[in-house]
C-alpha cells in the first residue's frame, strides 16, 4: 500500500505558514513500513491521517452490527 500525504509547511518557530509544501510517502507491505521518502519531521503527522483514512475504509466495509443474540441473514 502507498499513502502520499501533503501537507503544508510550517515554521517551526511561531506557526505560519512557508508557502511550501511537503509531500510524504509511505509505501507499507505485511504491516511494516518497507520504504519512507520525506521530511522525517512529518513522520508522525503522516502516520496519523493514513491511520484515520484506513480506519473509515475498514468502517465503510463492515457490515452493519446485528442486535446481541440475533444471527446475521444472509443476503
Amino acid at each position: 500500500m502507498r499513502f502520499i500525504h501533503e501537507i503544508d509547511d510550517k515554521c517551526q518557530c511561531c506557526g505560519s505558514l512557508n508557502g511550501s509544501r511537503a509531500e510524504l510517502t509511505i509505501v507499507c507491505h505485511n504491516g511494516e513500513i518497507v520504504e519512507f521518502e520525506g521530511e522525517p519531521k512529518y513522520i508522525k503527522e503522516a502516520l496519523a491521517d493514513a491511520l484515520d483514512c484506513l480506519t473509515g475504509l475498514l468502517e465503510a466495509a463492515a457490515p452493519p452490527p446485528t442486535p446481541a443474540g440475533k444471527p446475521r441473514e444472509e443476503e
